[in-house]
């Protein structure tokens, strides 16, 4: 992990992390989310809600998910209801499922299009955006790599885009 003013090509101020595995952007999201106040936006491509109660970063990072509504957080999901395989629809349609009884408000791209893209936005202040699907993968079979950034310009661009794809699905 790349901490701000740990990256040799970049100023000490500028407000950006590199997370290259898994496990540590599972982490941060898991505390990103827990200390939202206002709003978290999701576009995933693939979510996994997980169906084993083995208590790991996944599974906390469900519990923090799924506790964002009660504290009147404003919370939204976008991502794919349609997959080449039923079994990667399946995934998503029942993550969905769990998120929607907590409270969230979930939304589908259109059947036509893919939502390929993976980025969570908190509060409209930090945004995580890179390869990482939230699907649980404990032995951290995938490499990743995710940007996690408070720069206030890449925060409103990928808010803009996670609004307008948010209006054109249902």
């Amino acid at each position: 992990m790349v901490r701000p003013g740990q990256h040799p090509h970049l100023p000490p101020e500028h407000p950006l992390m590199l997370t290259l595995d898994h496990p540590n952007t599972l982490a941060q999201l898991t505390t990103l989310t827990r200390a939202a106040t206002k709003s978290i936006a999701i576009a995933a491509y693939l979510i996994h809600h997980p169906t084993d109660d083995k208590p790991d970063t996944y599974h906390a990072l469900w519990a923090a998910l799924a506790a964002a509504p009660s504290a009147r957080i404003n919370c939204r999901l976008l991502s794919n209801a349609t997959f080449p395989t039923w079994q990667q629809t399946r995934y998503n349609i029942a993550a969905a499922a769990v998120l929607t009884k907590a409270g969230w408000r979930v939304r589908w791209t259109p059947a036509a299009r893919t939502a390929h893209a993976k980025y969570v936005i908190i509060d409209a202040t930090t945004l995580i955006l890179g390869s990482s699907n939230l699907v649980h993968d404990p032995g951290a079979t995938t490499d990743n790599l995710n940007v996690i950034t408070t720069d206030h310009q890449a925060v409103l661009a990928a808010l803009r885009d996670f609004d307008a794809r948010w209006t054109t699905s249902k």
